[in-house]
């Protein structure tokens, strides 16, 4: 059986930490996705191909990141809220 347990303080923290991070990550994908967009009317070439080609492939791992820290941020929140019911803090 897995153990659910934790500091309550701690997971308050954990929980916004991950949200905040989570908020960044979407930020910044879609900065560089702004920039993205303009290529090839601001930038062409090879290098712009390049970067452009491995944009595509990593704008899916941010969105994975920013998924699981939102999932997380919700399950401590979650688990926080059990055991503060069940230890009536």
């Amino acid at each position: 059986m897995t153990k659910v347990g934790g500091v309550l303080a701690d997971m308050d923290q954990m929980a916004q930490t991950f949200k905040v991070q989570a908020e960044a990550i979407m930020n910044v994908q879609r900065a560089l996705d702004a920039e993205a967009r303009k290529i090839p009317a601001s930038w062409s070439g090879p290098n712009a191909e390049k970067f452009l080609q491995a944009w595509e492939s990593y704008k899916k791992t941010f969105d994975n990141v920013q998924q699981t820290l939102i999932e997380a941020q919700e399950g401590i929140r979650k688990n926080r809220e059990a055991i503060a019911a069940a230890t009536g803090a």
